[in-house]
C-alpha cells in the first residue's frame, strides 16, 4: 500500500506566525528560516500559510538533499495576478530548480536545469485561486512534469544530468506575492493513487500520513484449487442447488486438469447473477462444474457417477 510518509525529506506546515521560523513537520530538522524580515502569516488552504510579498522577505532552507534521482515538490499555491508579469519565483534553488507563476500569460513553470541546459515545462491557470501544484524529476524516465488541481501530467523530456547546487532552497526569493501552504518534498516520485490523496487532505488531515488504503478492485483473473467442483465437498445428496463459498467461483473454461491451480476469469462466476453486494455464500447450479456447459454427471476414472458423495480425484465433463 502507498505510504507518504516514505522517501519523504520534509514536509512544512507553515502555520507559523511571523517573526517564527517554520518548522519541519517530519522531525528531519529541516527548518525554513525567515531571511531579510519577518514573513507574515495569512489564512491557508488548511490552516495558515506563508504569506509573501514582492520584494520582500522570504524563507530559506539549506539541508534539502540534491537532485540526482527521482524528486517530488507538492505544495498549496496562491498566486497573485497582475504582479510580475515576466515571472515570480515562488520555490527555486540557484542553477537547479524553479517553480515560478506569471500573469501574461497566468501559468506555472516548472524548470529543471541540466548539464545540457534548461528544460521548462508550463501549466496555465488562472490567478487568485488556491491550486495544488506537484512538480517533479523523473531521472529514469528523464524527464521534468508538473501537475495542477489532481489534473492531467504535463511534461518535457531533459537530457544531460543535473546541475546540483549547495544553495539555499528558498521559497518567496523576493519576487513572489501571495500565499503557499502544506509543502513537502520526496526523494521520490509520487504515484497518481498519493497525489490524489494529497489533493483531497485539503478538508483538513495532513502530516502525519495515513497508510493509504489499496482500492478494492476486482482482480482480472483468480487462482482457484483444481478440484473441478465448486466448493469444498459435494453434498451428500441430490440437490437442487448447492451452496457454496464465495471464493469458490469457477470460470467457463475447463483447465488442464493436471494443474495445481487453475486461473480463471474472475466474471465467471458460476451461477446466474452476481450478487449485488457482498454475500458469505452464493446459491448456484448443482453441477457447479468447469466446463462449456452444464452436465449433472462426470467422468471419474472413466465411469459416469452422479453429483453425490465421495472423493473426486480426476473429473472431466461429459
Amino acid at each position: 500500500m502507498p505510504d507518504l510518509n516514505d522517501n519523504l525529506l520534509g514536509y512544512w506546515k507553515l502555520d507559523e506566525a511571523a517573526g517564527v521560523n517554520r518548522v519541519d513537520s517530519t522531525g528531519n530538522g529541516r527548518t525554513f528560516v525567515e531571511s531579510g524580515g519577518n514573513v507574515a502569516q495569512a489564512t491557508g488552504k488548511i490552516g495558515n500559510a506563508a504569506s509573501l510579498t514582492s520584494d520582500g522577505p522570504t524563507l530559506t532552507q539549506s539541508n534539502i538533499p540534491t537532485r540526482v534521482g527521482d524528486f517530488t515538490i507538492a505544495g498549496w499555491v496562491n498566486p497573485r495576478t497582475g504582479v510580475d508579469a515576466g515571472g515570480s519565483a515562488i520555490l527555486t534553488r540557484a542553477s537547479d530548480f524553479l517553480l515560478s507563476w506569471s500573469y501574461t500569460p497566468e501559468r506555472f513553470n516548472w524548470q529543471v536545469e541540466q548539464s545540457t541546459g534548461s528544460f521548462d515545462i508550463f501549466a496555465a491557470v488562472a490567478g487568485d485561486v488556491w491550486h495544488f501544484v506537484v512538480c517533479e524529476y523523473d531521472h529514469t524516465g528523464a524527464r521534468a512534469r508538473i501537475k495542477v488541481d489532481d489534473g492531467a501530467w504535463l511534461s518535457v523530456s531533459v537530457t544531460g544530468t543535473p546541475n546540483l547546487t549547495a544553495a539555499n532552497l528558498t521559497l518567496g526569493s523576493g519576487t513572489y506575492d501571495r500565499e503557499i501552504d502544506e509543502l513537502g518534498v520526496w526523494d521520490r516520485l509520487l504515484t497518481d493513487t498519493e497525489i490524489t490523496f494529497l489533493y483531497n487532505l485539503s478538508f483538513g488531515e495532513t502530516y502525519p500520513f495515513p497508510t493509504i488504503a489499496t482500492p478494492n478492485v476486482p482482480a482480472p483473473s483468480w487462482v482457484v484449487p483444481t478440484p473441478a467442483r465448486v466448493g469444498a465437498t459435494k453434498p451428500t445428496t441430490p440437490l437442487t442447488t448447492w451452496v457454496v463459498p464465495v471464493p469458490s467461483q469457477i470460470g467457463v473454461n475447463e483447465p488442464n486438469v493436471a494443474s495445481s491451480t487453475w486461473i480463471v476469469p474472475s466474471p465467471d462466476r458460476v451461477g446466474p447473477a452476481r450478487p449485488a453486494t457482498p454475500l458469505a455464500t452464493w446459491i448456484v447450479p448443482p453441477p457447479a462444474l468447469v466446463g462449456h456447459a452444464i452436465s449433472t454427471t462426470v467422468r471419474i476414472g472413466g465411469s459416469a457417477e452422479s453429483l453425490v458423495g465421495g472423493s473426486v480425484t480426476e473429473e472431466s465433463l461429459v
